[in-house]
């Protein structure tokens, strides 16, 4: 069945979205190793562990995916959902442990700095997902596949992307 122009024009705006971001954070990944080392900084053990829950959101999203034609996939979008209020709030844990040890973004080095910059923009975007993710658990009883699609590529995109720079912020310490 060929797609409408409506699916088209939903799968072409979360293409842009997802092409907007991934140059943003290009673009921010090449100003942090252009950044001058001045002073240290950690990478906190939380965004490690908060790696692992966003990778397992990702997962139970794809599960739900999977089960959208039955009753108890809502409870994994659910599930998709809490994982991924589970990774912000480990976020703002690790931010509280900087913080506690000195690594404050006015006092540290610039990469420190990028630390907080590609995390917390990260974070924000995960905000949106999340968000997306709650109008289609709203509609999933109604079956909209369309939307739920959509919010599956950009949940997964936000995976990816994480995981890209957790492998930024490990290349420039």
């Amino acid at each position: 069945m060929a797609d409408s122009g409506l699916d088209m024009s939903g799968k072409m705006g979360i293409i842009l979205l997802m092409l907007t971001v991934a140059i943003l954070f290009g673009a921010l990944s090449l100003a942090f190793f252009s950044a001058p080392t001045v002073g240290a900084y950690e990478i906190p053990w939380l965004f490690y562990a908060n790696t692992l829950v966003l990778i397992g959101s990702s997962a139970l999203l794809q599960g739900a995916w999977m089960r959208r034609q039955e009753a108890n996939g809502k409870v994994w979008i659910k599930g998709a959902i809490i994982m991924g209020g589970i990774f912000l709030l480990g976020q703002l844990a690790a931010y509280g442990e900087l913080w506690q040890s000195g690594m404050w973004i006015d006092v540290s080095g610039r990469k420190m700095q990028f630390l907080y910059a590609l995390s917390g923009l990260h974070g924000l975007h995960l905000i949106g997902g999340l968000i997306f993710l709650g109008v289609v658990l709203g509609r999933f009883q109604r079956n909209e596949s369309r939307i739920f699609e959509l919010a599956l590529y950009f949940w997964h995109f936000l995976g990816v992307l994480w995981v890209y720079l957790m492998l930024v912020l490990i290349l420039g310490v």
